[in-house]
């Protein structure tokens, strides 16, 4: 109270520096004319929230974001809404309050993508009437996809695993035609031996040429099969050199995407400006590993139809084979023997 003007008859109490504690119920009595009145101070403190982004759910693929707000009382009550006004479900908020009596609130919620992905931290104390909000819109590309690029790769390696198994069951069959096939001949030379003495007939003269000639074609359908071979395990190495790199690159995008979720996890204390042109950057650079991933896709994508082609190729020439093979085997079982 002013000691001046308590003279002139002012008796009005004047509190320079609130506090908390000074909040309650102040009575003012006058004796002299036996009146009195009432007064309630109620005291309040009120603060817009900061919405940062906290980091990434790797499991839903969601974002986290975070609210907090300092300097509130009484203590408020914290909402989250999407952008058509719905409540979102969040976390019991975490409330702190300091040597002042003042509140400190934080509150986290995982946001999916949604329609304009804009979302709103609301902090609301109905005795005092107040209401606070922060708006924050989050870009589509902070929202974790599947990454076809990954299963692309995955489908490449067993594709040309089951490539490998396919090449490695027409060696085999093919050897084992061949086993077959020199038995048989070798079943027929004993044979001739056993028949030396019989006179040879001009037909089977020639028969006996036709015969020379045709096992000359063996050696020259295995070269042929060799150079086949060799081609195909050469398009296969640089098949794995390319699949190798493509999974150095994965591995690199993951590393470098945990290290821009590390970055985005100190942006808490951020400034709003500052936090935007952040989010431009990392958005910026998303979008370059998006285009990047789609070529690794791509890639992939031909090295598969690559393969494919040398097995259609590899089953083609095995067909066209056994078909040449076929009046051999016939030939061969039915010369007559003369004895």
């Amino acid at each position: 109270m002013s000691t001046v003007r308590l003279q002139q008859g002012d008796v009005s109490l004047q509190i320079s520096t609130l506090r908390l504690s000074d909040e309650g119920t102040y009575r003012c009595f006058l004796p002299a004319e036996a009146t009195s009145a009432t007064f309630q101070l109620l005291l309040s403190s009120v603060s817009s929230p900061v919405i940062s982004l906290s980091g990434i759910d790797r499991k839903s693929g969601g974002v986290v974001l975070a609210c907090d707000a300092n300097r509130w009382y009484p203590e408020p009550e914290v909402f989250w809404l999407d952008g058509e006004g719905r409540v979102l479900s969040a976390g019991h908020p975490e409330t702190l309050r300091g040597p002042d009596g003042l509140y400190a609130v934080s509150s986290r919620v995982t946001v999916e993508k949604i329609h304009g992905n804009t979302f709103t931290c609301s902090l609301r104390q109905n005795n005092i009437n107040q209401t606070r909000e922060t708006h924050v819109h989050v870009p589509d590309d902070f929202f974790a996809a599947p990454s076809s690029c990954a299963a692309g790769i995955s489908v490449t390696l067993v594709l040309c695993f089951l490539f490998l198994l396919a090449v490695g069951f027409f060696l085999w069959k093919w050897k084992l035609k061949k086993t077959k096939a020199d038995d048989e001949e070798k079943k027929t030379e004993s044979q001739s031996l056993m028949d030396g003495d019989r006179e040879v007939k001009p037909d089977e003269k020639l028969e006996k040429k036709n015969e020379e000639e045709k096992e000359v074609k063996p050696d020259e359908e295995l070269k042929k099969k060799s150079e086949v071979m060799a081609d195909v395990a050469l398009k296969l190495e640089t098949h794995r050199d390319v699949l190798n790199k493509h999974r150095d690159q994965l591995t690199a995008d993951k590393a470098e995407m945990e290290k821009m979720i590390e970055e985005m996890e100190k942006l808490q204390s951020v400034e709003k400006e500052k936090l935007e042109k952040t989010i431009l950057d990392i958005k910026n650079k998303l979008t370059d590993r998006k285009q990047q991933r789609e070529q690794l896709e791509l890639n992939a994508t031909e090295l598969v139809n690559e393969t494919q082609g040398l097995i259609k190729t590899l089953k083609s020439e095995e067909k066209i084979k056994g078909q040449a093979e076929k009046p051999r085997d016939e030939n061969d079982t039915g010369l007559p023997l003369t004895t």
